[in-house]
């Protein structure tokens, strides 16, 4: 093996030629292969003897080709795996190099049936690749054909796959390496062996190849205050890796700064050179927050007892709604109760709220004063609150009604009233008025409980049980009271007593809250009448003096009715009778009330001297005008004084002259009409008499006293040649002043 000889294998020359196949059929192959000889046979073969391969005969030669054959392949392969296991890359940049050590096939091997055997280690010739590019790169062996180097020629992305159009691998002749067959004895063949493998193969380079690209880091701010102009393209972007030095930033989405929260940026970024042209998207995420602070004004409030605020405008509530200098409308927050208002308890009270808008919220302390409101307040002992009834309008002329404890009670013992334990103490009920006019009392529409409470009861729990009424203007409270020094009106925020100290008090529900009612609250007298006295007399003197029977304190709207139950005057003596009146309320219906009252029959008569007939005429120098003499009335009685009215004026149907009203102007001359006056003791008492006059009182006479009646006034016609007369009468009424 000390010869060096360089000898080329045609392998695939060998495989196709049938010449050398049927030369190699020829031959004769030897018996014994060499893989059945020992350690100790070889040994004792001593020198080895060796053959140069022109001497190798054509069957070992083959043997030796089919054992070349694949290990260009094996290499190939091995090279295959090198680069995708590769941590070095070949740069995308022109100029980009990398160095790849090429694998070798090392081992021990024997041909077909054994009779030819290698050991040792077959490698790429140097030049023993040849590869086809697209021109990009270039890719050549050095190193005798250990290492393939691949260096980059132009700035253009490279095709990964390359072909080996040419494989050419070797046996250097070394100690180390060895070859030989047996022919019947082992021969060893000197100098070097090759082979060459002209068949295509593909080697794919994209593992190692490094394309253009950008690198980058983002740095956006952690917030960006809200409505900030928008940064340019270039903003929180650093590159690292370009093309060139002057890549193109463009936006293609915005960031939206206009509104609070997360938002997002997609910056394109562009670069070329050369035959590289590479962009990239980058997305750049912002947090838009508001640091103004969200302010507003509390709008103090007034309420009354026991309303509930939650069901009101709550952004009445607060006013001048700032954020930083902008104004917030009012369509642009919302408010809502955090804690509310105790308004079962008069006095200043504290609301907070909370106020929303654009993203930011406010607490706000809103001053609350709780007033009684539109009450009736009840007190129980040591005139602790047993309730407090308070009016709520909810819609037009319609209200509810509340129940609260309205002051903290002074007495840890909450019973309404331990002294009148199992008694009642308060009773609150609603009477609906279905009729235009209706007897305050009347068993057939009674009135409906809607609160009450013993003595004994728990104050606060009949307080937390109360249910609220729904109530209309002109329905009425009817309210029951055991104590009625504790049972108050409040008005003007001051508690009246206005129950004239009566247990039984009724109450109007208005507009303007409750409106006690008098109807039951007047005073009787004792009054008197003549014996015989007709039930109609006993009406109209009820009718028309009212206040001799009935104190009506100058209540102007209560009017008197009727006698329900009539005295008997058939003889003297004090009779009991029953007599109504009547209260206008508010809403313009009416109730009535009926009194009992006494009434004394008194065997009394009235003496007086009066005029049966008077007369009028036209004064004799003045026709327009209207005079008469004067006639007396007289009370003849010794110890009466007398009431004396004019308690009608007729005109008789055969007047000829039309007597003018109060009403009606006076008319031209020439007309028969007639504006006559009555005068008492030349006083004027009843002027323009016709028959629309209101009945009149005149005088009151002393005993033994008189008066004198006379008439004055103008006649229209004075000119008028025909004597007309007035016919009317004049009805006086006598009554004894009590």
């Amino acid at each position: 093996m000390n010869k060096k000889y360089l000898i080329y294998i045609p392998f695939l020359t060998l495989l196709c030629s049938g010449a050398t196949i049927k030369a190699e059929e020829n031959e004769e192959t030897p018996k014994k292969p060499l893989s059945s000889f020992s350690i100790e046979e070889k040994s004792f073969i001593s020198p080895y003897l060796s053959t140069q391969w022109a001497d190798v005969p054509q069957w070992a030669r083959i043997d030796i080709s089919l054992m070349f054959a694949n290990k260009g392949d094996i290499i190939i392969k091995q090279l295959q795996k090198r680069i995708e296991d590769s941590i070095e890359h070949l740069g995308w940049k022109k100029g980009s190099q990398i160095i790849i050590d090429i694998p070798q096939w090392e081992g021990e091997e024997y041909g077909p049936d054994k009779n030819t055997w290698m050991k040792g280690i077959i490698q790429v010739q140097a030049g023993g690749l040849s590869f086809e590019t697209d021109g990009t790169i270039s890719i050549g062996i050095t190193d005798g054909g250990e290492k393939l180097v691949i260096q980059r020629l132009k700035n253009k992305l490279t095709t990964p796959n390359v072909k080996i159009k040419r494989t050419e691998v070797y046996m250097k002749d070394s100690s180390s390496n060895q070859a030989a067959y047996y022919n019947p004895w082992i021969l060893y063949i000197d100098g070097t062996i090759s082979n060459i493998d002209e068949s295509e193969k593909i080697v794919n380079l994209a593992p190692i190849l490094d394309s253009p690209s950008f690198i980058f880091t983002t740095s956006e701010p952690s917030s960006v205050e809200l409505n900030s102009p928008i940064p340019a393209a270039t903003s929180y972007i650093t590159l690292t890796q370009s093309l060139t030095d002057s890549p193109t930033y463009t936006y293609i989405q915005k960031p939206d700064f206009s509104k609070v929260g997360q938002t997002e940026a997609i910056v394109r970024i562009t670069d070329r050179l050369d035959d590289y042209s590479i962009e990239s998207d980058v997305h750049l995420n912002y947090n838009v927050v508001d640091n103004r602070n969200l302010t507003a004004e509390a709008i103090p409030q007034a309420v009354d007892l026991g309303t509930n605020i939650a069901n009101s405008n709550l952004k009445e509530l607060v006013k001048n709604v700032h954020l930083g200098e902008e104004v917030v409308g009012t369509n642009d927050y919302s408010v809502a109760i955090k804690t509310n208002a105790d308004t079962t308890i008069v006095g200043d009270q504290k609301l907070w709220v909370t106020v929303t808008g654009k993203g930011k919220t406010v607490d706000i302390d809103v001053p609350v004063t709780v007033k009684w409101g539109k009450s009736l307040s009840l007190q129980g002992a040591y005139d602790d609150s047993v309730g407090v009834f308070t009016l709520h309008e909810s819609g037009l002329k319609t209200y509810t009604l509340t129940d609260q404890v309205g002051v903290k009670r002074k007495n840890a013992d909450s019973m309404v009233h331990s002294e009148f334990g199992g008694k009642i103490y308060y009773q609150v009920g609603i009477k609906k008025l279905n009729q235009e006019t209706q007897v305050l009392e009347d068993e057939s529409n009674p009135s409906l409980t809607v609160a009450s409470a013993y003595g004994q009861d728990d104050a606060l729990n009949k307080i937390n049980e109360f249910q609220t009424v729904e109530l209309k203007e002109g329905d009425l409270i009817d309210l029951w009271h055991a104590e009625p020094k504790r049972n108050h009106l409040i008005v003007n925020e001051n508690k009246i007593q206005e129950n004239a100290e009566l247990k039984n008090s009724y109450y109007e529900v208005t507009e303007s809250g409750f409106q006690p009612l008098r109807i039951n609250q007047l005073q009787t007298k004792e009054a008197s009448t003549p014996l015989r006295t007709t039930t109609k007399e006993l009406d109209d003197d009820f009718r028309t003096n009212m206040a001799k029977y009935i104190d009506s304190k100058e209540y102007n709207q209560i009017k008197p009715v009727k006698f329900v139950v009539f005295p008997d005057t058939t003889k003297p003596g004090k009779q009991l009778a029953k007599v109504r009146v009547e209260e206008t309320l508010h809403s313009g219906k009416k109730v009535q009330f009926d009194y009992d009252v006494q009434v004394n029959v008194k065997n009394e008569w009235v003496h007086v001297t009066i005029p049966t007939k008077m007369l009028f005429f036209s004064d004799s120098n003045h026709k327009e005008k209207v005079t008469s003499k004067k006639y007396k009335i007289k009370n003849n009685s010794d110890n009466t004084t007398l009431m004396v009215s004019m308690n009608s004026f007729v005109v008789k149907q055969n007047s000829e002259v039309t007597y003018l009203s109060e009403k009606e102007s006076d008319p031209t001359y020439g007309s028969n009409s007639l504006r006559l006056n009555l005068t008492v003791d030349g006083k004027e008492v009843a002027r323009s008499l016709n028959v629309t006059s209101k009945a009149t009182d005149l005088v009151e006479l002393n005993p033994k006293t008189g008066s004198a009646l006379s008439f004055e006034g103008n006649y229209f016609n004075p000119e008028s040649k025909n004597s007309l007369h007035a016919e009317s009468s004049l009805v006086l009424k006598f009554a004894i002043k009590e």
